[in-house]
């Protein structure tokens, strides 16, 4: 019997095209589970994989898929699915993000990360912190947050985290009576 390989990739959905950066890196992982190692091969099983769509505008935009790397074939897909963002605007969109009405603040904070992906900051997690003393809806773990010394990303979130189970307690306390 032929080995069947571990799991299963789904061609890219070229209507998503923000998730090609997401699909090349479970590519990667695929190809890794599957003990594809050999460049050829993984050029070819790349493009067995990534969809007819894909494949059609791989072929248009690298001149020759035969002699090209698989890394050369990602790149100049990376440019169309993905192009790289202005920074100014991730930067704006990540300081205009506060705390949903119902958000928790581990969703946030996620959110928060992905703003930041795309931001070029020198110090992510200085940025996190600085961004919890505005974005957070509770007023009162802001306050704390500020008033605490030597203050890091990780204490800045165990505050935040400890006041949102407070207030969420005594919130539940108040209706029950």
């Amino acid at each position: 019997m032929a080995y069947q390989g571990e799991g299963t990739l789904e061609p890219f959905n070229a209507a998503i095209p923000g998730k090609w950066e997401e699909y090349v890196q479970r590519f990667e992982f695929y190809a890794l589970a599957n003990g594809i190692e050999n460049a050829a091969r993984k050029k070819a099983s790349f493009l067995s994989r990534c969809g007819a769509e894909t494949f059609s505008l791989a072929r248009c935009l690298v001149p020759s898929l035969e002699a090209a790397t698989l890394e050369e074939i990602v790149a100049a897909l990376t440019r169309h699915y993905a192009p790289k963002p202005i920074r100014a605007n991730c930067r704006y969109e990540f300081y205009m993000r506060n705390q949903g009405p119902s958000e928790s603040v581990m969703d946030y904070l996620a959110e928060l990360r992905r703003l930041a992906r795309d931001c070029e900051f020198t110090n992510v997690e200085d940025m996190l912190c600085d961004h919890m003393l505005w974005g957070l809806r509770s007023e009162k773990a802001k306050r704390k947050i500020r008033n605490k010394e030597n203050l890091d990303f990780n204490m800045a979130v165990k505050i935040a985290l400890s006041v949102e189970t407070t207030e969420r307690e005594a919130q539940k306390r108040w209706k029950e009576n």
